[in-house]
């Protein structure tokens, strides 16, 4: 087969012009532009030392249940550094007046029985790209303040109503109560009913309840031999309104088998006056 001259030329004036269109081009995340800026599509990012803390409510089992806050009941606290990655060189954790240094990125410690407020100290060590990053030195610091409430002797939810619906179903209105697991002490807990809806329990399985000043967790594991109460767990804070009541809780559809996957769903109720 013969390739005419004037067909090589068409061609050849075709693959520059090509090549001039790319290097013309005005779009800095291509590398075939000649303004090209990598930094602009790296995944790389500067030293960050921010991290969270979660109250663990139920830790150690397959349905593992936190809630991110600075503000705590006691129990078990679990810290996590946000940024993670092979270019980390060390983490390096000092958490109030533990003579320790935690090293890695997520752990937990047990805080029963604390009450006051513990400084939380982190700091991240990683390799930086420089082209990209030329002001970050590799090393930041981040320092909390996480609060350790323990339980109040003032049981906000004693004897106390809430109507309300479950966010997946809105248009499905119960009441959700307070009563004391023992209506002769008044610093008894108190239990909660009706949680899932129609969750019919004998008084010697209500829901045990652990209370702090604007919120509780639900701490125990519901009695499994109930079908229709979904094996429990959650937490719920009342809102600086006083009178609205939000319940973020896991169950199962079989209480039976509480290791199930669970599913989530959210109360949101008002106080009945």
């Amino acid at each position: 087969m013969k390739i005419s001259l004037q067909l090589l030329m068409l061609l050849g004036v075709g693959y520059a012009l090509s090549i001039s269109s790319c290097r013309d081009c005005e779009d800095p995340t291509n590398p075939e532009c000649s303004n090209y800026d990598p930094c602009l599509i790296t995944t790389d990012t500067k030293t960050s030392a921010n991290f969270k803390m979660y109250e663990c409510i139920k830790c150690g089992w397959a349905d593992t249940l936190m809630r991110a806050t600075n503000t705590v009941f006691g129990g078990y606290v679990v810290f996590e550094a946000e940024q993670f990655g092979a270019d980390i060189i060390s983490y390096e954790w000092k958490i109030g007046t533990d003579s320790r240094v935690f090293t890695e990125r997520l752990f937990r410690l047990d805080f029963s029985g604390y009450q006051g407020e513990v400084e939380v100290r982190l700091v991240v060590q990683k390799e930086v790209n420089t082209d990209c990053f030329p002001n970050d030195d590799g090393i930041d610091t981040v320092t909390r303040v996480l609060k350790v409430l323990g339980a109040s002797t003032e049981n906000m939810f004693r004897n106390k109503e809430y109507e309300g619906y479950n966010t997946d179903e809105p248009d499905s209105i119960f009441t959700v109560s307070f009563r004391p697991s023992d209506p002769t002490e008044p610093l008894s807990y108190s239990t909660l009913n009706n949680l899932p809806k129609g969750c019919v329990r004998p008084s010697n399985w209500q829901i045990g309840l652990t209370i702090g000043y604007n919120a509780f967790i639900i701490n125990n594991s519901d009695g499994v031999y109930f079908y229709d109460c979904g094996h429990i767990i959650g937490y719920g804070d009342i809102l600086p309104d006083r009178k609205t009541i939000v319940i973020n809780y896991k169950l199962t559809d079989n209480a039976l088998t509480p290791f199930d996957k669970r599913i989530s769903k959210t109360f949101i109720g008002t106080l009945k006056e």
